[in-house]
């Protein structure tokens, strides 16, 4: 009956023994399966990510250049206009860029809204010039100061920039001067 008893206590050993293995071989399959899963999901949360579009700055989105199903590529997925910092970029010659300075007021008129005029000020002037029919140009821009919501992306523009400003002078047109 000793032997009977001992008999089963190893039986039970080897039972416990394989049983542990078992769970072993389950615990890592499982554990395997698990980090799969994981692993998948973070895959598909990354995938998820690359179909959101998000906007460097507060803005209008004026063109939508993808269709359903498009990927954007290099291409700009969407054109943003910030309607609060309206810009007017122009060239101005050679003769006229060194009368300009940065932060000189200007005045802007638009040939769609007449009879309003629109404060402005010189932003930027490239330091290189581009050659067009013979004649030096240099890129300036030039920003609106009091936007009132009625000026457009894309309006043509006339700018009139403050080169110099004289106080107490009597102005009289040309044709009233005799020599």
């Amino acid at each position: 009956s000793t032997r009977t008893a001992q008999g089963q206590l190893d039986s039970a050993k080897n039972s416990l023994d394989n049983a542990n293995r078992t769970l072993d071989t389950s615990t890592r399959t499982a554990q395997g399966q698990l980090d799969s899963a994981q692993n998948s999901l973070d895959i598909a949360k990354r995938n998820l990510d690359k179909t959101n579009i998000y906007a460097p700055y507060d803005g209008v989105v004026s063109a939508v250049n993808l269709n359903p199903n498009d990927t954007a590529g290099n291409a700009a997925a969407m054109v943003m206009v910030d309607l609060s910092q309206l810009q007017v970029k122009l060239t101005i010659a050679e003769v006229d860029v060194a009368k300009i300075k940065v932060g000189q007021a200007a005045q802007l008129t638009l040939d769609a809204l007449t009879g309003l005029t629109y404060n402005a000020k010189v932003l930027s002037i490239s330091p290189v010039g581009t050659v067009t029919q013979g004649v030096v140009n240099y890129p300036v821009v030039v920003t609106l100061t009091n936007n009132d919501g009625k000026v457009k992306p894309g309006m043509t523009a006339n700018l009139a920039i403050n080169v110099e400003e004289r106080n107490n002078v009597l102005v009289l047109p040309l044709r009233a001067v005799r020599t």
